[in-house]
This record gives structure tokens, sequence and C-alpha cells, in this order.
């Protein structure tokens, strides 16, 4: 069995003091990360338990408001956070849970049904064949509804469903490293990693486990394909936050200039501890340094 895994990434960029431990760096770069994940068998969960598998971004720069997506199961009575840094509001915004494959099918059904009646009614109007408003309305919602939380036969159980929550970080917060937690009346959460920092940061939109069948209906719904790979021109220092999927490559281009020292660092089983051969499964992230021409300067795997 595949386990798809969600790993949580955050890049941190910056100037180095001791510019000779590092090579230097010229002209515009390259950072690729390629995430290599390997089948594993999962371990089941005490039942009913609240459990969250990763958190994204998994951390926020001082003085800002962003939204953060926590994954896991069981989440159907969360209701608030709780972090470890007293400092930070959190506003609990909406919970999401793909929909059963039975529910996805009678929506589908329900979504043919209609578009084929509008088709027939634009195509060959009458006084018994009319298009309404009403109809309209309920096509619209149906298409929101699958491309929101559709049922995914590919997803792991485990990190399924999602809550969105709200932090606002005050500009006095305390930097580093503290601990999330999510309240339910079922109970509070594991804990996970959430990193407060000063430097600006960049998220790539949240990704989903891939489903090339799905992926199809909803490019063709409106919604948009799902890309395992991703890129884009970044301002250092910087923390860059993203999520991987098997095979994927995030490329991000930066400006830099002669004489300038520069470290990428990768937090990735920092923020996700991992299990061998379990959920989440192991995982290897790859840095590679490339100038603009697409020559590589430098590389590393471990």
């Amino acid at each position: 069995m595949t386990i798809y895994h969600y790993c949580t990434i955050r890049i941190k960029s910056s100037e180095i003091p001791n510019p000779g431990r590092y090579a230097k760096v010229t002209h515009l770069f390259h950072i690729v990360i390629i995430a290599l994940t390997l089948a594993g068998n999962p371990i089941s969960a005490q039942q009913n338990t609240l459990h969250i598998g990763y958190v994204y971004p998994a951390g926020a720069q001082t003085g800002s408001v962003v939204k953060v997506v926590v994954g896991g199961q069981f989440l159907g009575t969360v209701h608030g956070a709780t972090l470890s840094c007293p400092d930070i509001t959190v506003k609990f915004l909406e919970y999401n849970r793909p929909m059963t494959p039975k529910q996805f099918s009678e929506l589908r059904a329900r979504l043919r049904e209609l578009e084929q009646k509008r088709r027939l009614a634009l195509r060959r109007p009458s006084l018994t064949n009319i298009w309404t408003p009403h109809e309209e309305k309920e096509l619209a919602e149906i298409k929101a509804k699958i491309i929101k939380n559709p049922s995914n036969r590919h997803a792991t159980p485990a990190i399924a469903e999602t809550v969105i929550l709200e932090f606002k970080i005050p500009t006095n917060a305390q930097i580093g490293p503290h601990e999330i937690r999510l309240i339910a009346s079922n109970g509070i959460s594991n804990p996970l990693p959430f990193y407060i920092g000063t430097l600006r940061e960049f998220t790539k939109p949240p990704v989903r486990t891939p489903n090339p069948e799905l992926d199809q209906l909803i490019e063709r719904l409106g919604g948009k394909p799902q890309i395992p790979s991703y890129s884009a021109h970044v301002q250092i220092p910087a923390t860059l936050n993203g999520q991987i999927l098997p095979s994927g490559k995030d490329r991000y281009a930066f400006t830099a200039h002669k004489g300038q020292y520069i470290i990428a660092r990768v937090q990735a089983r920092e923020l996700i501890p991992y299990i061998a051969d379990a959920v989440p499964a192991w995982f290897q992230a790859v840095l590679a340094l490339y100038d603009k021409e697409g020559h590589e300067l430098a590389y590393i795997d471990e």
C-alpha cells in the first residue's frame, strides 16, 4: 500500500556571520527540494482519539496574522486550540472532512442530471423544459461542495480531516519553537511544533493527496488541478513554508550578489517526527542550488 505523506517543510535562508564556512553565491539561483517517500504499514490509533498529524504552515512571523491548516483525525468537535506561547490569539474558522464515497456518488449523479437538463434547456427551450435560477444555484453549490471536500480513496485517514485556524502573532511574541494542541469536546490533541520567527514568510498553497481521476473532475468543475511541483520567486532572508508529495520538486528563485554568503536549512523531521515503516513513513529532503543557467552549484541530501 502506498502512503501519501503530507510533509510540512520550512526552509530558512539568511546571511551568515561566519562567511568562511560557506561557499560564495552569485547571480540568480533556484532551490530544488525533492521528496522521496516509501510505502509503510499504518499504525492504528486508538478508536475516536483526537489526533493531529501536521500543522501548515508550521510557523509564522512576529506581527503577522496567518491562517493555519491542521490535519488529523476525529476533529469533528474541535472548537479551538492552545499554544505554549500565551501571547498568540487563536480563532477557530472551520472544520472540513472529505465526503463519503456514497455522498460523492450521489452528488456526482445529481450534477450530471442538472448539467444534462441545462444543455437541453439551452438547446431546445420550451414551456416544459425550463432551466430555473434555483437549479442554477443548486448546480453551483454541488460544484463547490465537490471541489472543497471531495471523496478521495487515496487519502490517508490519519490526516484526512482538517481544521482551519487564524493566528494573530504579536510583535513581542517569544521567538522559537512552541507547541500547538487542538481543543475539542472529546479531549485535547497530541502536540506538534509551531515556530515563531522574525523573517519574512512565504507559504506554498496547501496540497492534497493526488488522485488523477478526481483531479480531472475538479478541473472540469472549475477547480485548480493538483500540481506536484511548484515554483516561486522570493526575497531573502526568508522562511519558506511548503508541503511536498511523492516525486514533487519545489523551486524557489531568489536574487543574490557576488560576495554574499547564504545558508539554506530544511526543517522536516523536526516538524513531523516519523516512525520507520509507519505513518508518516520515511522522508528525505534534498536541497540543490543552481545558477540562472541551470548549472548545479551545490547539493545535499542529508
